[in-house]
Formats: C-alpha cells, structure tokens, sequence
C-alpha cells in the first residue's frame, strides 16, 4: 500500500490521502509496510505513548480555561454584590485556617500574572486579562486536538498495515500447506497413467 511515515522536524504525523507521514528531527520517509512486525507493534506502542501524552495536555488546557472562566464570574459577582455588602462586616480568609474580621471595598484585584508575581488590576483590566489568556489556551487547544487526530489516524493506518500483514501471512501459510498436496496429487496422476 502507500503508506509510509517520515520523520522531521516537529515530531507530528500529517495524512496525505493514503500515505502517512511522521515528522521528527530526521527527514527520512518509510514506508509502514517495511516494517516488520516487531517494528509495527513498536511503533504503536510509541504513538499510543504519544498520544495519551497529548490528550493529557489538552484536559490541562481546557481545565486552565475553565480555571479563568470561574475567575471571570467571581469578579463579576463581586463587582455586582458590592454596594449590597459595602457597610457590613465578614470574615476575609488570610489562610485555610486563619480568618480576620473586614468590610468589602474591593475597587481593585490582584492579579496572578505567573512566577509568583501578582499585578493590581480594576474589573475591565482583570476581565480583560483573563479573556486574553482563555483566547491563548483556546489557541493552543485547537493545535493539540488537531495534533490528537493526527495520532488517531496514524494509528488506524498502523492498525491497517498490521491487518494486512496478518492476512498476508495467513495466505502464505495456506498456500504452502497445501502445496505438498498437489505435488502428491500430480505425482499419483503420472504413475496412474503410466500404469495404464
């Protein structure tokens, strides 16, 4: 068949049609059905390797964008509910454990910004930032789920050479099983002749 895979530089298999190509740092393309067995059943295992690395990476990603959601919602609530709770007194978490008496005056958020560093931001800043950093995980999301179905399809394909080399194999066994047979009857078709 056409299949075959490729290794460059980016360590992703990208589909043409029938054939397969797998890029890594080598450009360097081989065909699936020149792969024996043992290098087939290798190669599956690596890319199922992969892409149970990818999925992995993509939950992360759409955690972290939900993470940024429930950001969004709390600014906005506590924006909302500010008037009803400027004058009255609660109980402001400091630790897990350690509570201290205040008054809601929130004008400003500190914002986690990465590395231990925060930055102090009004509603439409924080808002603003969080949308942004959900726009880039959205982005790289996109990049690994086309990533993921890439995997999916070099999968089938390795699958599908493995079928074929299995059938191949069966064929090959069947024809020479009954190869001796049909030498055996010839030669008894001769001797039954010349008999006669």
């Amino acid at each position: 068949n056409g299949r075959s895979w490729r290794r460059g530089r980016a360590g992703t298999p990208a589909f043409t049609g029938s054939s397969c190509d797998y890029k890594h740092q080598y450009n360097m393309s081989v065909s699936l059905s020149s792969l024996d067995s043992q290098q087939l059943m290798g190669f599956k295992q690596s890319t199922n390797q992969e892409l149970a690395h990818l999925q992995s990476s993509h939950d992360a990603l759409v955690m972290a964008q939900n993470k940024y959601k429930d950001c969004i919602d709390s600014v906005k609530m506590i924006e909302q509910n500010k008037e009803s709770v400027a004058d009255k007194d609660m109980f402001i978490p400091l630790t897990s454990s350690l509570y201290v008496r205040g008054r809601n005056s929130v004008d400003k958020f500190k914002i986690d910004v990465g590395t231990g560093y925060f930055v102090e931001k009004d509603q439409a800043e924080a808002i603003a930032f969080f949308n942004k950093r959900i726009d880039k995980l959205s982005g790289d999301a996109i990049k690994l789920k086309q990533l993921i179905t890439e995997k999916v399809s070099l999968l089938q394909a390795i699958d599908s050479t493995i079928r074929e080399k299995i059938i191949a194999a069966n064929a090959s066994v069947a024809a020479k099983s009954n190869a001796p047979a049909s030498a055996w009857t010839n030669l008894y078709n001769s001797l039954h002749l010349f008999i006669i």
